[in-house]
């Protein structure tokens, strides 16, 4: 195993040694190695890479009544508890009585008091019946691509559905039932992925998602690398394809001897299913975007 710092002094013993190297050329040394190390871990989703997590739905929200005003934004509550742990936040749908219109919250300021998105178009009240749900379930900042999710009390993998898929189906995002299939897009605001389901469950439910986690940039001398310690040589290899110093015959050498090591570490790992290969290949060629990766190409990207 080696730590960011032993990587860095293989790199410069290779470059001539640490005392003949200038600080740029040091700095530049530590780019290099986390640009191979992120070439690594792009390449696809490689098993030391899987984690899990659970994410729990929430039953609609639909205690105490509601006050509205047609033409307006606002929306006052009566015996309400709109906050987060209730699923009302920025972004969730909100019905109104017997309307059939469903509205999206803009933004919540108390736990009686929130703001549609648009005007309330419907006859205003001042005590309404109301059933709130969230769209979508946040799943962290630290995703890169979700491999599957899986209802907890079935067997069975959902099914992937775009967005627009979702849209063409369930315009209103308020069919109910078991869930069949998720979707992903971005929080415009946390740039964090969120993941939904259809149909929706208006009940308490445990799903669990498999996924590759993102991986940081090496910062700290002691810290370590999550690719197998038995190849951490690669990214002395990737780091030297990228060196300046060396002419190209000699750069293309080290760039494929890194290539070549990334083909064993392929060999060496546990095998992955078909069906899960499948399921990756929707996530497109990898790529330094800092975005690339973490969602299929037909994503929204907003």
């Amino acid at each position: 195993m080696s730590t960011f710092g032993q990587l860095q002094g293989l790199v410069h013993t290779q470059l001539g040694g640490s005392a003949s190297l200038s600080a740029d050329t040091k700095t530049s040394v530590k780019a290099w190695i986390n640009k191979a190390q992120q070439r690594i871990v792009t390449r696809r989703p490689w098993w030391f890479l899987e984690r899990e997590k659970e994410i729990f739905t929430l039953a609609d929200e639909t205690a105490g009544t509601a006050s509205t005003t047609t033409g307006s934004k606002a929306v006052g509550g009566a015996a309400t508890s709109w906050n987060t742990d209730n699923g009302i936040t920025s972004g969730s749908l909100i019905r109104f009585g017997g309307d059939d219109e469903v509205y999206e919250i803009g933004s919540v300021a108390s736990t009686t008091r929130f703001d549609l998105k648009s005007a309330y178009r419907g006859t205003g009240a001042a005590t309404q019946s109301f059933a709130a749900w969230s769209q979508f379930y946040s799943l962290g900042s630290n995703i890169q691509n979700v491999l599957n999710v899986r209802d907890m009390s079935t067997p069975e993998d959902l099914d992937f559905i775009s967005s627009h898929e979702a849209d063409m189906v369930d315009p209103g995002h308020d069919n109910t039932g078991t869930p069949e299939a998720y979707m992903l897009r971005v929080n415009e605001t946390t740039r964090n992925q969120q993941i939904g389901l259809y149909p929706r469950p208006n009940a308490v439910r445990q799903f669990k998602v498999r996924y590759t986690t993102v991986v940081a940039d090496l910062s700290d001398s002691g810290s370590v690398s999550f690719i197998p310690p038995r190849f951490h040589h690669l990214l002395v290899d990737g780091a030297l394809a990228e060196a300046d110093a060396f002419e190209y015959e000699q750069r293309s050498r080290y760039d494929q001897s890194f290539e070549t090591g990334i083909e064993v570490m392929v060999r060496d790992e546990p095998k992955v299913s078909d069906r899960l290969w499948r399921r990756y290949r929707m996530w497109g060629e990898p790529s330094f975007d800092p975005m690339a990766g973490r969602l299929p190409l037909n994503y929204p990207r907003s």
